[in-house]
């Protein structure tokens, strides 16, 4: 049976092997594998110790089956005065996946942000090449509204975009948002629809801002 609870001190570890092998199973063709390979697993050791130093503005939900990690998904609150909360992260373990573990953990995460901020928009970025993840927040009710090029992870592509998307939690008249760029992007957004030109396309994803009401 799955469980949920708050992310505690000593859960940095499990939080950081799940992000790891979801990443390495997600994003295989996209970054390359000597990034995912070799690279991936200390970066994200330094970003959860460098979020856990401060959670005074975040929150991370669990997803356990006994004593295993099954899902999790963040929040980074004060993400953008326009845009609101941000989901930062939200993963299944790879094994997992298509059981409704993310959709429960978005679901919480909506749910926590009509309460602490109510009547403000939660947004995400999601890869337009990550074709799964557009297809579970599509059929969650998202809609792409903003597609923006950003720098891809060092020794990976020469470059990548990423769809956002939004939720308004609260509901389903309040339930309108937009997006915003997530660290990395470049400084030219363009709406959906509007060509991306690059010298080497075939090494580049683009990352589409999703709407979902």
């Amino acid at each position: 049976m799955i469980t949920l609870r708050l992310a505690e001190d000593d859960d940095v570890d499990r939080i950081v092997a799940l992000h790891v092998a979801s990443w390495r199973v997600t994003y295989r063709g996209m970054y390359s594998d000597h990034y995912l390979d070799e690279i991936v697993e200390g970066e994200r050791q330094r970003q959860w110790r460098e979020r856990w130093r401060d959670r005074s503005a975040s929150w991370t939900l669990l997803a356990e089956d006994g004593p295993e990690l099954v899902g999790f998904v963040h929040v980074e609150l004060d993400d953008d005065p326009a845009w609101g909360p941000l989901v930062e992260n939200l993963h299944a373990a790879p094994s997992r996946k298509r059981q409704g573990i993310g959709r429960v953990l978005l679901g919480e995460a909506a749910a926590f942000v009509a309460r602490v901020r109510p009547g403000d928009p939660m947004h995400l970025w999601v890869l337009d090449a990550n074709t799964g993840a557009r297809a579970f927040y599509a059929a969650v009710g998202g809609e792409d509204v903003e597609t923006s090029p950003w720098l891809a992870p060092a020794a990976t592509r020469s470059s990548a975009t990423a769809s956002s998307g939004a939720i308004r939690p609260g509901s389903e008249r309040d339930r309108q948002a937009a997006a915003r760029a997530t660290a990395g992007l470049l400084p030219t957004p363009r709406r959906c629809g509007e060509p991306w030109s690059t010298a080497s396309p075939k090494a580049n994803t683009l990352p589409s801002r999703v709407w979902i009401q």
